[in-house]
């Protein structure tokens, strides 16, 4: 039975918007989520609710395009990860989707509050379980 429009729209999104699945069947690198990833970040990372806020943020509230709203997906998934520090995520907006530091400040505040803030505990020890303890 073929996918219906609604059907075909969350789809689009799911893989447009998911940190988890933004880079699924292409040839880009997908870091492997580690064993000991907590539940909470493995939901956050790929849940569909995740990728239906961040689109909302990212095309409704902020008009980001397409591509910049993957590349968004991707900047969540690094920190989520420990690949990039949560400390470099608006520096990371300004350079990666090309964004004036008056457009990547309220992206920033937006993105951090709805998914960084609440995990923030699980994605220091990760980090830290990744790249030892900065000091």
């Amino acid at each position: 039975m073929p996918l219906s429009e609604a059907e075909l729209d969350d789809l689009v999104v799911y893989l447009t918007a998911s940190p988890g699945a933004v880079d699924r069947g292409t040839d880009r690198e997908t870091p492997p989520i580690p064993e000991y990833f907590p539940e909470n970040l493995r939901r956050t990372l790929l849940e569909e609710t995740t990728a239906r806020r961040l689109w909302s943020i990212g095309v409704r509230e902020q008009r980001l395009s397409v591509e910049q709203v993957r590349e968004l997906a991707r900047i969540l998934r690094d920190i989520l990860l420990g690949e990039t520090s949560a400390g470099d995520f608006s520096q990371a907006l300004q350079q990666r989707l090309n964004l004036s530091i008056e457009k990547a400040q309220p992206l920033t505040s937006r993105v951090v509050k709805e998914f960084v803030t609440p995990n923030y505990f699980q994605i220091a020890q990760v980090y830290e379980k990744k790249h030892g303890a900065r000091g």
